[in-house]
C-alpha cells in the first residue's frame, strides 16, 4: 500500500514530536513557532510543501525530512510487484544480476539507464601462435 504524501508527512512530525520533543506538544509549538490549533491540525490533517519547509527551516532539519519514505516495519510483507522482482532476480545468471544491480544504481541517481548506450563490444585478447 503506498503512502499518501500527507501520510509521509504526519508520519515524521508525529516521529519528531516522539523523538525530539519527547511527546511535548508545548516544546514543538514553541520550537516551530506555530500555534496549539496549527499542530492539532498539521497532525490530523497533513501538509503541503509550504508548511513542510517552514517546518524545516524553523526547526533546523534536513530539507527532505518530511519526504522521506517510511521505512518497513519488521513483519511488513512485500508487495506483489517487489516479490516478482525477486524471483526474477533469483533465475538470473551472474552477469544478469550485475547488470540489474548496475541499472538499479543508475535509476537510483536519476539516470534512465535506457538512454544509455550498449558497451561496446570486448576486443579479443591476441594470442600468440607458438613458435616451431
Amino acid at each position: 500500500m503506498t503512502n499518501t504524501m500527507e501520510e509521509v508527512r504526519k508520519h515524521w512530525l508525529k516521529h519528531l514530536l516522539r523523538t525530539r520533543f519527547n511527546n511535548e506538544r508545548s516544546d514543538l509549538i514553541r520550537a516551530a513557532g506555530i500555534t496549539k490549533g496549527r499542530l492539532s491540525q498539521l497532525l490530523a490533517d497533513g501538509f503541503g510543501d509550504t508548511s513542510a519547509k517552514r517546518l524545516v527551516e524553523s526547526l533546523g532539519l534536513p530539507a527532505n525530512y518530511f519526504d522521506r519514505p517510511i521505512p518497513h516495519e519488521e513483519g511488513d510483507s512485500l508487495s506483489e510487484e517487489a516479490l516478482q522482482i525477486a524471483r526474477q532476480f533469483e533465475k538470473m545468471d551472474e552477469a544478469e544480476r550485475k547488470r540489474f544491480r548496475w541499472f538499479m544504481i543508475l535509476a537510483r541517481n536519476g539516470i534512465d539507464p535506457t538512454h544509455i548506450p550498449p558497451a561496446p563490444p570486448l576486443e579479443q585478447p591476441v594470442t600468440k601462435k607458438a613458435k616451431k
